[in-house]
């Protein structure tokens, strides 16, 4: 069995893979890791106890005479609840998945123009550091937003950022009780302006790596409020009340009808309509540390990866590097007054 989370996540990823053949489909079922089971076996193993419960008291005690239609009619609400809640958190998790698209191509798109725009090393190091520990800081402020409310002596882990930053720039961020991200895209303007003034970056290319500043800036507000707001307390109320409601009223009428025939029905019920209510619960919140969250390691990661290649210095052009010639027929284009950019003449262009 695995234990560690990230032995959690590779054993989903062979479930996936295998889930494309017969054996491999009865793998996946069989398995419980990243499954819904984890989560709501209690409750299934209750309603089947209570099934078998009321399955004696049917045979030795009291005929139970409850007719199905009539319980039908919790199944409308049940079901608007949960496909709502289902509906809901999938749309959160496949916008939070676009949001750390957004925030590993604007941390790359920033390093990618610092290589192309400038050639001074220092402030090439500077983007470099800042940039991968806004990348850092903005996963673990979302990662750990409830473990933070919920414990009044919670720290942070810097152990990823401390190599980034100078020690007044530390000393700085550890006496921030929140907005760490802030503070450091804050330095990183700073660094922006300071090469526009003295002419490093000119006034365009400034302009072009501060929008880059901002996209994370925003993406990591959009990050926050898919974390920090959860499904409304109310409804998600209603949805456990209206559910246990119709799952362990349905035992009456599934046992009059069924007899122990309905004792494995109502297990099968039990474990759909529980799983979906656990499905909506485990995807309202994706930069979790769950096994189905999203792993914010492996992608922090991947985007070091591509920014140390980016400043590797095999990545600069050679001087024996062949050198292109131009083309005689563009050329002829570019010189010809008769032309547009188009390669069409005004009249052609005109009946186009």
């Amino acid at each position: 069995m695995p234990k560690t989370m990230k032995e959690k996540r590779k054993l989903v990823t062979e479930y996936k893979i295998w889930a494309s053949g017969v054996i491999g489909s009865l793998k996946m079922i069989a398995g419980t890791t990243g499954t819904v089971w984890q989560n709501i076996y209690g409750e299934v193993i209750s309603s089947t106890l209570f099934a078998i419960a009321m399955l004696i008291v049917h045979r030795h005690w009291y005929k139970l005479e409850f007719k199905i239609v009539s319980h039908q009619l919790l199944f409308i609400p049940v079901s608007f609840l949960l496909v709502f809640r289902c509906s809901n958190s999938y749309a959160r998790y496949w916008e939070g998945r676009g949001l750390l698209g957004q925030l590993t191509f604007c941390t790359r798109e920033i390093n990618t123009k610092c290589v192309c725009y400038t050639t001074d090393k220092i402030l090439a190091s500077n983007i470099k550091r800042l940039s991968l520990c806004c990348m850092y800081l903005i996963t673990l402020t979302v990662q750990t937003y409830w473990d933070k409310l919920s414990d009044s002596d919670f720290s942070y882990d810097y152990s990823k950022v401390e190599d980034l930053l100078t020690k007044k720039e530390w000393d700085h961020l550890t006496s921030l009780k929140s907005g760490q991200p802030l503070f450091v895209l804050m330095i990183l303007r700073r660094y922006i302006a300071e090469a526009s003034s003295r002419q490093v970056l000119t006034p365009l290319q400034g302009y072009e790596i501060n929008q880059d500043i901002s996209t994370l800036h925003t993406t990591w507000n959009a990050m926050l409020k898919i974390t920090s707001t959860p499904l409304p307390y109310p409804w998600m109320h209603l949805t456990k009340v209206v559910l246990y409601l119709f799952v362990y009223s349905m035992v009456f009428p599934v046992i009059s009808v069924l007899d122990w025939v309905g004792v494995p029905f109502i297990v099968v019920i039990s474990f759909m309509l529980f799983g979906l209510a656990a499905i909506g619960q485990e995807m309202e919140d994706p930069f979790g540390d769950d096994v189905n969250d999203f792993d914010l390691s492996k992608i922090e990661n991947n985007v070091v990866i591509d920014v140390e290649n980016l400043f590797r210095k095999e990545s600069e052009p050679q001087n024996n590097a062949p050198v292109q010639q131009p083309d005689p027929y563009a050329y002829r284009l570019m010189n010809d007054t008769s032309q547009t950019s188009w390669g069409v003449s005004s009249d052609e262009r005109t009946i186009l």
